[in-house]
């Protein structure tokens, strides 16, 4: 293989990381903006129940900075999300909307803070 098929190889697998990370970025941010459109124009309300399921939180000084996820069911499937309020323990309850055509879009009511 000569020198400029070689650098052309290189620079296409280059491109190509470039493009997807760019992509992946561009992706996440498209889907906050849209998710959260829907929960406003499109929400139902559930009820969903606290699970023993820990989410760490990097940037926080408090030893148990940590918060449990929550649990719920739509048709039969099941749906697990933070649920962002350290005062929250497993077995409690919160209230989450989501969107009625896509579940995977939730969100608690009323997180506390971190």
């Amino acid at each position: 293989m000569d020198k400029r098929k070689y650098k052309t190889r290189i620079n296409l697998l280059l491109g190509f990381i470039v493009l997807c990370f760019f992509g992946y970025f561009f992706f996440k941010i498209f889907k906050n903006i849209w998710g959260d459109h829907l929960l406003k124009t499109r929400a139902v309300i559930i009820r969903a129940v606290i699970v023993d399921k820990k989410n760490y939180n990097p940037n926080t000084t408090v030893a148990d900075g940590f918060s449990y996820s929550y649990r719920f069911t739509v048709n039969g499937k099941t749906y697990e999300q933070n649920a962002q309020d350290r005062t929250l323990r497993v077995g409690d309850s919160v209230d989450v909307a989501y969107v009625r055509d896509w579940p995977t879009f939730n969100k608690p009511l009323h997180p506390g803070d971190w």
